[in-house]
């Protein structure tokens, strides 16, 4: 078996986060000044486990100074029976942190309350595709895909006229792509 490991990091520092709603002579409604942090560390192994079999296994963390920790594990299957054909099992996770407006925006009482406690929307996410090589020109893409998503944040009204964001929507949907790509060294790349 070979092994092909990677592992990385992220860091982001916003240091000026800042959100103001006035009108012209009167008070501010809001304003609104913070700083955020994001750390995240990741891995992905891709492991040969025959000339025509991989797998690759990965996983992301992220940690954000403002709604908490994420965990995103992703895996997938390559399987290459011929040089012409591919077929792909892919399993996976992704998320969406909250925004500073959807954390933080209020305007005293008039329309919208802040969620300090938001955390990020989750999706788990599969696919299966099949990839076939044609001719040297010519390649097709077939892929059947499902997501769930949970904890969407969304606005909800706590009291008459006034919104706050919560995580409380849920999604999920099934599809299908086609994808038709023709190529040669004479003319632009063509996909359909």
């Amino acid at each position: 078996k070979r092994h092909k490991l990677t592992l990385g990091g992220e860091f982001i520092h916003n240091f000026h986060i800042f959100q103001r709603n006035y009108d012209v002579g009167t008070p501010d409604y809001l304003n609104d000044f913070r700083t955020s942090t994001r750390l995240a560390a990741y891995a992905q192994d891709e492991i040969e486990l025959d000339p025509r079999l991989q797998l690759s296994l990965g996983g992301r963390f992220d940690h954000f100074s403002v709604s908490g920790d994420v965990w995103v594990p992703r895996g997938a299957l390559f399987f290459e029976p011929s040089q012409a054909t591919v077929f792909k099992l892919i399993a996976g996770k992704g998320f969406r942190a909250p925004s500073p407006f959807e954390l933080y925006y209020q305007d005293n009482g008039y329309s919208q309350i802040p969620n300090l406690g938001l955390k990020s929307e989750v999706f788990q996410t599969y696919e299966a595709d099949w990839e076939q090589t044609l001719d040297q020109e010519n390649r097709v893409v077939l892929a059947l895909f499902r997501y769930v998503g949970e904890g969407l944040i969304l606005p909800v009204e706590v009291i008459p006229d006034i919104t706050q964001y919560r995580n409380i929507g849920k999604a999920s949907g099934n599809g299908f792509e086609a994808e038709y790509q023709f190529h040669n060294e004479a003319l632009p790349m063509f996909r359909y």
